[in-house]
């Protein structure tokens, strides 16, 4: 308890989120997404 847990933090949890979203739309769109054409 109290140690830090690793893959944890903000910023991984926004680039797993980015990810998921890229792979949904890709489906959507039926293309491949770059994660860099995403807005945010």
């Amino acid at each position: 308890a109290g140690k830090p847990m690793p893959l944890t933090d903000f910023e991984t949890a926004f680039q797993s989120h980015r990810a998921a979203f890229a792979a949904d739309l890709s489906a959507e769109l039926g293309r491949p997404v770059k994660l860099s054409e995403l807005s945010f």
